[in-house]
């Protein structure tokens, strides 16, 4: 009986050790459970983080090469949508010193002045509204879109204040629709978004490197017409008084008006017969003037150019006409040309630069404000009682052919040359200039 009684308590106390040694293999398989567990939880929140990081950043960069491509830009509405009746980008945001270069903002606010918001198919639906001189823009928060994951958004804003014709695009990308959850009051741990700041600086590639001096330049020969029809005026006594270089001779009486610096004769006021730009290849030519060769000039996102063949249709004043009222500045017309209408390209105050890549016949009293630059032979006949007229000046890589009973005038403006130089042409990124910072 005894012996039965030690068994059964050994046998109970083996138990109570078994179990004891049970629930401490539970209680530390329940630790390690809920330890591999947390690190679980917290490699999902940071794989989240990352991808919403990763979200943001392409935000901020689609908004930098948005925001890049719009400087360069023509005409837009609020929406920033291409619009004959709105003004650029550019001209809406910034301001350009015409004498210094020196670029300036429309408004002192340093918030965001345009935004684009992820419409929730795959497309930015943006907003330009006109800035305020000294206050933020005001943007309408669009509404999220049901049954779509992260709605990114980028804001745009500028800085300026660096060196003349540079800039700063400051770009905020943003997981979240609501600017004001997004903006300078973000927190990331609050609302679950995550923002990255991207900054890229942008620099005005002229759009004449090198302005001619004289309404005209010309690699041939000059023929006024008989009788005389082309005049040659550069009046303005803070200016040189030169009318023409010429590479083969040039006669002040065979044309038929000649006027250079007051007080002055005007037959002291040409360079002809001027063998360097006679004998120089017509790319260096080119490269005088513009700072670069045909190609890269030509490839420049601010550069509107023309098909001929496709958009002429005999008078190529028609593409030119449409593209200016839709905010565009530099043309290049891809073949030889014809101007055969009574219009005006450019303005007093908007010129223009205008290439063609081969000959150019003129048949009207045209109005061109700007710089013509005709790589072949310039053909121009005016037989109306009207004068045709450019107000900036003319380079011709072949000869200058007038004829017509009607005035053909040159006449050169310092101010329109200066404004193509220091304020027209396309902005590029500078390399090296990006920084980024995630929050």
């Amino acid at each position: 009986m005894t012996h039965r009684m030690h068994t059964s308590l050994r046998q109970r106390q083996a138990g109570a050790a078994t179990l004891v040694v049970v629930m401490s293999l539970f209680l530390i398989v329940a630790m390690l459970a809920a330890f591999a567990s947390r690190n679980m939880v917290y490699e999902q929140r940071i794989a989240s983080n990352y991808y919403r990081t990763g979200v943001a950043y392409e935000a901020a960069e689609a908004g930098v090469e948005w925001a890049l491509a719009m400087v360069n830009g023509d005409n837009v509405d609020a929406a920033c949508q291409n619009s004959s009746a709105g003004t650029s980008l550019r001209d809406r945001y910034l301001r350009i010193n015409q004498s210094t270069r020196v670029v300036t903002k429309a408004s002192t606010s340093e918030s965001a002045m345009l935004a684009c918001f992820n419409n929730g198919a795959n497309s930015w639906a943006c907003q330009c509204p006109t800035p305020h001189p000294t206050s933020a823009s005001t943007f309408v928060i669009p509404a999220a879109v049901a049954g779509v994951g992260l709605q990114p958004t980028f804001s745009v804003g500028f800085k300026v204040g660096g060196r003349p014709g540079t800039a700063r695009l400051t770009v905020s990308g943003c997981t979240g629709l609501n600017l004001n959850e997004c903006g300078n009051n973000f927190i990331a741990a609050a609302n679950s978004l995550s923002r990255v700041d991207r900054a890229v600086d942008i620099a005005l590639v002229s759009a004449l490197k090198m302005p001619p001096v004289s309404p005209l330049v010309a690699r041939g020969t000059v023929s006024p017409g008989s009788p005389a029809a082309l005049g040659l005026f550069n009046t303005a006594p803070s200016g040189s008084g030169l009318l023409a270089q010429t590479g083969h001779a040039l006669a002040i009486a065979d044309l038929a008006h000649a006027e250079g610096l007051p007080g002055s004769l005007a037959s002291d006021h040409v360079i002809a017969d001027d063998t360097t730009i006679r004998s120089q290849a017509a790319e260096l030519f080119f490269a005088s003037f513009f700072g670069m060769n045909s190609d890269y000039y030509r490839g420049q996102p601010k550069m509107r150019k023309i098909d001929v063949a496709a958009s002429c249709g005999g008078d190529c004043t028609v593409p030119l006409v449409e593209k200016l009222a839709a905010g565009g500045q530099m043309f290049w017309l891809d073949a030889p040309a014809t101007f055969a209408a009574n219009v005006n390209l450019g303005g007093p105050t908007n010129p223009v630069v205008i290439i063609v890549n081969g000959d150019l016949t003129i048949s009207e009293p045209i109005q061109i404000y700007g710089l013509l630059y005709v790589r072949g032979n310039l053909s121009w006949s005016n037989g109306s009682a009207l004068p045709a007229t450019v107000t900036g000046a003319v380079v011709v890589e072949g000869n200058v052919m007038a004829s017509g009973t009607g005035a053909i005038n040159m006449v050169y403006d310092a101010t329109l040359m200066q404004i193509l130089n220091n304020q027209r042409g396309s902005f590029v990124r500078v390399p090296g200039s990006a920084w980024d910072q995630a929050r």
